[in-house]
């Protein structure tokens, strides 16, 4: 979909930050073609597909800021609005699968009462959700401080890291509480009563 790529390319053979520049190379460049669209398991609405270079010629202009040596520093500073998102979508799939496990919670019964009645259920959800709310203030500590035109390296960094374990925890809970009670392919029990917005 973009008409324009940010390429980093080494242009000193040392294996060093400082080989690595930045360019910016239209897609319209003679030698530069598309891959098909990569298969992802979510995220579907972030197309990515490899971008294949065959005899491409690069003219020197196409270099950021006309300065060699700055692609990796260019990378990084990418990475801390990528890593945020990332932790903030972890955040959101936390959200969901705490909403499942205590809809469904609430009306499976074993022992002539709702599971939700056991400590333990409980406990796993009590949990899920200070985990995720720490995750949450992470993510918008970071943001914040990215609005505000704050160096957020570390924040980033730290957000994506917590979150993404933090996630890997809720649904390895979610699964303990649903058991038997999901279906193959990730599909809900037929019939189920619509999961409460909490």
């Amino acid at each position: 979909m973009a008409g324009l790529f940010t390429v980093m390319a080494r242009t000193r053979p040392e294996r060093r930050a400082e080989a690595i520049s930045c360019f910016l190379m239209d897609v319209a460049t003679p030698g530069l073609t598309l891959g098909p669209p990569d298969r992802k398991m979510g995220q579907a609405g972030a197309l990515t597909r490899a971008v294949i270079f065959q005899d491409c010629r690069v003219p020197r202009e196409a270099l950021l800021g006309g300065v060699e040596g700055n692609g990796f520093r260019t990378a990084m500073r990418v990475l801390d609005k990528g890593r945020l998102h990332l932790a903030a979508l972890c955040v959101g799939v936390a959200q969901r699968l705490i909403r499942e496990m205590v809809g469904f919670a609430l009306q499976r019964r074993q022992f002539g009462k709702v599971i939700a009645e056991f400590q333990l259920i409980q406990a796993m959800i009590a949990d899920s959700q200070a985990d995720t709310y720490a995750a949450r203030c992470m993510v918008l500590d970071g943001a914040r401080r990215r609005d505000r035109g704050e160096p957020t390296t570390l924040e980033a960094a730290c957000s994506k890291m917590f979150a993404s374990e933090m996630v890997g925890r809720v649904a390895d809970r979610a699964v303990q509480i649903f058991g038997d009670g999901g279906l193959p392919g990730g599909t809900l029990l037929p019939g189920r009563p619509p999961v409460p917005n909490l």
